[in-house]
């Protein structure tokens, strides 16, 4: 089991925003770093200021890889993860929010993390439109 605890939104700040962090989480097989085979994980959830926390099943795989996208564009998980699985090389080496927009356009890239059997916990934090985020992980 992976639970996700928000700690702190990227969309609170904004009086323009939802107050609310739409947030896909894909998973994949991370054993073959060439490619990226169909997701193993492909979920969306929204965190805001009632709701803090997510908990759902993930694989007893050997090396497994996430993505924590915040979606702003309003596509659908199916239009958003094969992009994702195609580029994910490029996303894993951009290190500046221009890059990442080249792939994602304007849904934010929050975090990556490969998740192994060695993984308890970790965090996924940083600033996204002059808003930080922050996000704990917990593998159960």
């Amino acid at each position: 089991t992976l639970s996700i605890t928000a700690i702190n939104l990227s969309e609170d700040m904004s009086t323009l925003s939802t107050k609310n962090d739409e947030i896909f989480v894909f998973i994949y097989d991370y054993s073959d770093t060439n490619e990226l085979n169909a997701p193993l994980v492909s979920r969306k959830f929204i965190f805001y200021k009632d709701y803090m926390e997510h908990s759902f099943s993930i694989p007893n795989k050997d090396n497994l890889i996430l993505f924590f996208i915040e979606e702003d564009s309003f596509r659908e998980s199916i239009e958003l993860e094969p992009i994702v699985r195609i580029y994910f090389k490029e996303l894993l080496k951009a290190n500046s929010y221009d890059e990442v927009e080249k792939y994602l356009g304007v849904d934010d890239l929050l975090g990556t993390q490969v998740i192994n059997s060695n993984t308890s916990t970790f965090t996924i934090s940083g600033r996204s439109s002059l808003d930080k985020y922050e996000y704990s992980f917990e593998v159960k």
